[in-house]
C-alpha cells in the first residue's frame, strides 16, 4: 500500500517522475467491496460533477498513474493507484464473474474511473497483514471489507462531508420537506426508493437507480421537491458517467415535469414512494455547492426554465426580490405584529429582532406603521398592513422563507392557508387558533390533565346565575376572543353584579364569553417553555425559571426570580404544568409564556398559554444565558437551543407605562430610566413608540443582583420614581426569603445550645426558621411541623433537647437529613 502525503512535498507533479505503472503488491480488485454499498455511494457521487472531480487530485493518463483524493481521519488523504482494472480475484477465471461496474468519462476517455476510486477507497480502509505473506490476498485489499459497510461512511469518504441516514416513515411529509429545504444548498440527499410500495402503486421508479433531491421548493399548490435520476443501476451493469444526465423514461405516473432526468415529486408522494434517504452535508468538500440549486434569495435572476414553465402553468408563483446584506442563516424570517388597537406597536418584534442580529438572521416584520413601527425602525424589511389583513400576511410570506408572530391576535385562517401551500409557521396556525379562543383552550388544556380553574362557557345571562350558584361568588368573566392585559376580564362579585358584566364585555352584543371559577391564589407565578427540534428533527424543550409576577391594573408591573416565598418543590410543580401542557400542541415549535396560579394550599392552577414571547420573559434579556427572542428565533428556525439558566443571583423587571400625552406627563414616564442610568446593574429597554398615551407599554428594565433580595433593593431608586418612595413596600412581593432549614427544641431553655446553629446558617446567608417542638407538651404541633416541613420548603431539619425526644418523633415522620445536637 503507497500513500502519498503531499503536505510533505513542494512539488506533487514532480513524484510522477518516481512513480512507475507496474503492478504493487497489495493492489485491489474491482468488485470485491461487498452488499453493494460503495457502488450505491459512487452512485451518488456521480450525481454530482464536482464532488467527482474532486476525488482526483492528480493524474498522468499517457503513464497510467493516477492520485485519488479521499477524506478519513479527519483529513483529505492521497492514495495511488493505477488503471489495471481486473474483474474478479486471484485465481478465478473471468468467466466466473460479471462485467466491471464501471462507465467511462470524458477526462479519462480510456480509464474506468469508479474502479480506480474503488480501488483507492480499499486502500485507506485495509493494511498489509504481513510483508511476507504469500497470497496477494494476505497483503490486504478487499478481504478487510469482506461482509459489506454502509453507504453513508462511503460518502463520509468520498466527499469529507458529515453523512448519515434516516426513514421517511419516521418523520412527517412536511417536516421532511423543511428539513431538506433548509439543507439543500450544501447537502447531498440520495432516496432509496421503497419497492414494495412502488410496485402496489405501479409507480416506475426503479429501487437500483440512485435518485438525488435536487431542489425543494414552495409553490401556491403544496410542497414539491425535484429529483435527478442518475442512470443505470448494479444490475443494469453501469454507473452514470460524470458529465452526461440520464434520461428518465416517460410512465404513467411520473415524472409530471421532466427534463433530461428532472422530475417533480409532491411531498406526499416522495415521502410515500421513498424509503431511505442518506445525507452528506458537504462541510470539508471546498467550492462544490450543489448545482441547480434556488436561486440565491433576495438577488433578482431570470428563473430557470424548469421554473419558468411551472409558473405559465400555474404551479408556482414568482417571488419578489431584494438585495440584503450576507447573513449566517440564509432564510429570512417573517413576523406578524404590531396594531395599535392593541397597544403594543412591536415592542416584541423589535427586541425579537434585535435578536436576529445577533444571530445574523434577516428579519421582515409586518406592522400597521411599517418601517416607522418599533421593529420596523431596527428590522431590514418591513410591510406596511395589518396582521388581520389576508392580502398583506401573504405579502408578507412572498419574502419570507418562515413566519412566526409577536401577538397570537392574527388571521389564523390565512396562516393555515400559507402553511397548507408550503410556508413555514411556527407556531403551527392551528395552536394558534386553539389558544386564540380561551374557551377552547382550556377545554384543549384539561382533556390533556392540565389543573385549571373551574369554567364553563356563558351564553346568556340565565346561564352565569346557574354557574354562579355552583361556582360561588366572587367569579370571573371573561372574553373568548381577543382579550390580552385585563381588558376582556369583568369580575363578577355577586349575583347583582352579572348584568353589568355582562354588558361590559358584549354579552348582549353576542360576543362569546365563558366563567371561570374564582382562584383565591396566594401568587401569580409564569414560566417561558421554549420548544423546538434538535438535528434529527426530534422534539426537544426547555424551561426558564420560575418567576413571581405583580399586576397592577390587570397588567404586568414587576416579575422577580426567583421567586421569594415559593418553595423549590412548588417551583418544580410550576415547570412541570407548563411543560405538559405545551407538550399537548403535537409539533409546534416557538416559546410559549405560561401564566398560573398558586394557592395558599401549594398547589399551582394554570392560568392561560400566549404562544409567543412575553412581558413575564423579559428578564432573561439580563439574567439568562439565552433571552426568549433569541430562544423563539433558535426554536422556529431549527436551531439548537440555548441555555435558560439564571446567570445571577437574582433578577427583578419592572414595566414602564405611558402617564400621558402632555410634556408633563411625558417627562414622568421617563423619569424612571433616568433614575435607572444610576443603578450598576440595570438593563434599560426603550421601545422608541410614537406618543406616549397612557397605560401605553414604553419600555421596561431589568436589574439584577447576587440575591432576589439584593435584587429589589437595588431596583428600589428606579420603583420610587413610578410610585413614590414607598414603592418596594406596597409591592406584594415577600422580601425574606422561604426558610431552608429548621431548627427545633423542646423549650427555650435549650436556645444557648441552637444559637450556634443559627449563627453559622446566618454567616452562610442560608434562611432559617426557629420553634419550640415539645414531644411531651405539644405533640400535635410537633406531627404538624414535621409533616408540612417538606410542603413549606424545609430541607433539613436540626434539633436539640435534654433528652431530643422531638428529634426522634420529627425524624420518623419526615425523609429530610436531621441532625441532634446535644
Amino acid at each position: 500500500m503507497l500513500l502519498v502525503d503531499f503536505a510533505q512535498h513542494a512539488d506533487a507533479v514532480h513524484l510522477f517522475d518516481e512513480f512507475s505503472s507496474k503492478t504493487h503488491c497489495g493492489r485491489v480488485y474491482q468488485g470485491a467491496l461487498d452488499n453493494g454499498y460503495f457502488v450505491e455511494a459512487l452512485q451518488a457521487i456521480s450525481l454530482r460533477p464536482k464532488l467527482v472531480k474532486q476525488l482526483f487530485y492528480a493524474w498522468q493518463a499517457r503513464r497510467s498513474v493516477y492520485i485519488a483524493r479521499l477524506y478519513k481521519h479527519g483529513t483529505w488523504m492521497r492514495v495511488e493507484v493505477d488503471d489495471y482494472v481486473p474483474v474478479g480475484r486471484p485465481g478465478r477465471n473471468d468467466t466466473d464473474v460479471n462485467v466491471p461496474i464501471c462507465c467511462r468519462s470524458e477526462h479519462f476517455p480510456n480509464v474506468i474511473w469508479p474502479s480506480l476510486i474503488e480501488k483507492a477507497y480499499a486502500k485507506i480502509h485495509t493494511l498489509r497483514l504481513s510483508p511476507s505473506a504469500v497470497s496477494e490476498e494476505d497483503m490486504g485489499g478487499w478481504e478487510a471489507l469482506n461482509g459489506g459497510g454502509k453507504v453513508e461512511d462511503a460518502l463520509a469518504d468520498l466527499t469529507g462531508g458529515v453523512a448519515g441516514r434516516f426513514y421517511t416513515q419516521d418523520v412527517s411529509p412536511d417536516r421532511l420537506f423543511i428539513y431538506i429545504h433548509d439543507l439543500q444548498r450544501d447537502t447531498l440527499f440520495v432516496c432509496r426508493p421503497n419497492p414494495t410500495t412502488c410496485e402496489l402503486q405501479g409507480v416506475r421508479l426503479n429501487p437500483y437507480y440512485p435518485y438525488a433531491v435536487n431542489r425543494a421548493v414552495h409553490w401556491e399548490g403544496g410542497l414539491y421537491l425535484q429529483l435527478f435520476c442518475g442512470g443505470p443501476g448494479v444490475y443494469d451493469g453501469g454507473l452514470q458517467d460524470i458529465t452526461v444526465p440520464y434520461t428518465l423514461s416517460r410512465n404513467e405516473k411520473y415524472p409530471e415535469k421532466r427534463e433530461d432526468g428532472f422530475f417533480w415529486l409532491n411531498a406526499e408522494d416522495f415521502h410515500e414512494y421513498f424509503g431511505t434517504i442518506f445525507e452528506c452535508r458537504l462541510v470539508n468538500s471546498g467550492d462544490v455547492s450543489l448545482p441547480d440549486m434556488p436561486p440565491p434569495r433576495f438577488e433578482t435572476i431570470r428563473p430557470p426554465p424548469s421554473e419558468l414553465s411551472l409558473m405559465a402553468a400555474g404551479m408556482m408563483a414568482p417571488r419578489q426580490a431584494y438585495a440584503l446584506s450576507a447573513a449566517m442563516d440564509k432564510r429570512t424570517v417573517g413576523c406578524l405584529g404590531g396594531g395599535r388597537l392593541l397597544c403594543r406597536e412591536g415592542q416584541l418584534g423589535r427586541m425579537m429582532v434585535y435578536a436576529a442580529h445577533r444571530l445574523g438572521v434577516r428579519m421582515c416584520v409586518l406592522d400597521p406603521l411599517g418601517e416607522k413601527s418599533p421593529a420596523g425602525q431596527v428590522a431590514e424589511m418591513s410591510v406596511k398592513g395589518s396582521f388581520q389583513d389576508a392580502d398583506a400576511v401573504r405579502a408578507l410570506a412572498k419574502k419570507c422563507d418562515i413566519l412566526t408572530l409577536e401577538v397570537e391576535h392574527v388571521n389564523a385562517e390565512v396562516l393555515e392557508e400559507l402553511h397548507q401551500a408550503g410556508v413555514p409557521v411556527q407556531p403551527l396556525p392551528f395552536v394558534v387558533k386553539l389558544i386564540q379562543d380561551k374557551y377552547v383552550q382550556k377545554v384543549h388544556l384539561q382533556k390533556h390533565g392540565v389543573p385549571l380553574p373551574e369554567f364553563e362557557k356563558v351564553e346568556s345571562e340565565a346561564d352565569l346565575h346557574s354557574i354562579g350558584e355552583r361556582f360561588g361568588y366572587p367569579m370571573m368573566l371573561k372574553s373568548r376572543y381577543g382579550a390580552y392585559d385585563g381588558k376582556g376580564n369583568a369580575v363578577v362579585p355577586n349575583a347583582q353584579g352579572i348584568t353589568a358584566a355582562f354588558e361590559k364585555l358584549g354579552g348582549k352584543a353576542g360576543k362569546k364569553l365563558y366563567v371561570e371559577k374564582w382562584a383565591p391564589f396566594k401568587m401569580e407565578l409564569a414560566v417561558m417553555v421554549a420548544r423546538g427540534v434538535d438535528e434529527t428533527m426530534n422534539v426537544t424543550m426547555r424551561t426558564y425559571p420560575v418567576v413571581h409576577t405583580v399586576q397592577r391594573d390587570s397588567v404586568c408591573f414587576t416579575c422577580l426570580t426567583p421567586p421569594v416565598g415559593v418553595t423549590q418543590k412548588q417551583q418544580e410543580l410550576a415547570q412541570k404544568i407548563a411543560t405538559d401542557a405545551i407538550k399537548s400542541f403535537g409539533d409546534a415549535r416557538g416559546i410559549f409564556g405560561v401564566e398560573m396560579f398558586l394557592l395558599e394550599d401549594g398547589s399551582v392552577l394554570l392560568n392561560e398559554i400566549a404562544p409567543r414571547p412575553h412581558n413575564t420573559g423579559h428578564y432573561t434579556m439580563e439574567a439568562c444565558g439565552v433571552d426568549q427572542f433569541e430562544q423563539h428565533l433558535r426554536c422556529v428556525l431549527g436551531l439548537p437551543l440555548g441555555d435558560c439558566q439564571l446567570r445571577v443571583g437574582g433578577a427583578m423587571m419592572v414595566n414602564i407605562l405611558g402617564q400621558g400625552e402632555t410634556p408633563e406627563m411625558v417627562t414622568k414616564t421617563m423619569a424612571p430610566l433616568r433614575r435607572a442610568l444610576l443603578v450598576p446593574d440595570a438593563g434599560i429597554h426603550w421601545y422608541g413608540k410614537e406618543g406616549c398615551a397612557k397605560g401605553r407599554k414604553m419600555g421596561h428594565i431589568t436589574v439584577t443582583g447576587f440575591t432576589p433580595a439584593s435584587a429589589l433593593e437595588e431596583i428600589r431608586p428606579v420603583l420610587a420614581a413610578v410610585d413614590g418612595d414607598d414603592a418596594v413596600n406596597k409591592l406584594d412581593v415577600p422580601t425574606k426569603p422561604s426558610p431552608s432549614v429548621g431548627i427545633i427544641m423542646g423549650s427555650d431553655s435549650d436556645l444557648p445550645t441552637m444559637k450556634d446553629a443559627a449563627q453559622v446558617l446566618d454567616d452562610f446567608g442560608i434562611p432559617y426558621e426557629i420553634s419550640i417542638v415539645s414531644a411531651h407538651r405539644t405533640p400535635e404541633y410537633m406531627y404538624e411541623y414535621a409533616t408540612t416541613a417538606e410542603a413549606r420548603g424545609i430541607n433539613v431539619i436540626i434539633a436539640g433537647a435534654g433528652g431530643a425526644a422531638c428529634f426522634g418523633w420529627t425524624r420518623g415522620l419526615r425523609h429530610c437529613p436531621g441532625y441532634d445536637l446535644r
